[in-house]
């Protein structure tokens, strides 16, 4: 991102009494089995501030993080391609809930990527959850 575009929101939080922190984060440094760069901003008037700013620590990602986000039960043919999968990689399938990693199954591979133990995505689809 250039300088005209950091300059800018400063420029407009100091003319409206506010303290603005940015910063880009990325959701695999705080815990998150998920690789996504974002830009957050924070902006506190300067009357209500308390006390200074600070942006979060860092975190290891745990080693088990995916069983919070993924569901173990299987549908369709998923359970059918899962083990060509898993030994591709190298791995059991007790490996998948022992180590954060991710099969994207089902889905072709030519729209595959990332890394073991972290993903750019989770979808709706691929999620437990309604």
């Amino acid at each position: 991102m250039g300088a005209a575009f950091w300059t800018r929101p400063s420029e407009v939080s100091q003319g409206l009494n506010y303290d603005l922190h940015m910063k880009v984060l990325n959701t695999q440094d705080f815990g998150i089995p998920q690789s996504r760069r974002r830009l957050y901003m924070v902006a506190i008037r300067e009357d209500q501030k308390v006390k200074a700013f600070k942006w979060p620590e860092k975190r290891q990602l745990s080693v088990n993080a995916l069983k919070q986000f993924l569901d173990r039960a299987t549908s369709g043919e998923e359970i059918l391609d899962l083990s060509k999968h898993t030994r591709a990689k190298g791995m059991s399938e007790a490996d998948l809930w022992e180590k954060a990693c991710v099969l994207d199954v089902g889905s072709s591979t030519k729209f595959q990527c990332g890394r073991t133990g972290v993903t750019p995505y989770l979808t709706k689809i691929r999620l437990s959850f309604q």
